[in-house]
């Protein structure tokens, strides 16, 4: 299986989401902020990196500029938010190719 990043600074979902990767044959490691996410995406090169939109240090969206500037790790986006409060260009344009 395959190595994934979860980041969240919500302790339960965080927990959940590694627990449930975790019993299904990823290694998963997780980060509660985006420079904790950051450090571990340029030190275990995850394949995958799950990212709640916001983090406490910054937002989720900077979060994907900074891996989109150092690898080529998909990036999956997570938010409880209202996303039509984004704007048809908030996710899209920093790199998202869909939003569902």
């Amino acid at each position: 299986m395959g190595t994934l990043l979860v980041i969240d600074d919500d302790t339960q979902l965080r927990t959940a989401l590694v627990t449930f990767l975790g019993l299904h044959g990823h290694r998963v490691f997780e980060a509660d902020t985006v420079n904790a996410g950051v450090a571990l995406q340029v030190s275990e090169e995850p394949d995958l990196t799950i990212c709640d939109y916001n983090l406490p240090d910054v937002k989720g969206m900077e979060l994907l500029e900074q891996i989109k500037r150092r690898t080529s790790t998909p990036v999956i986006k997570v938010t409880g938010e209202n996303v039509g409060r984004m704007g048809p260009r908030g996710i899209p344009r920093r790199g998202a190719r869909g939003l569902w």
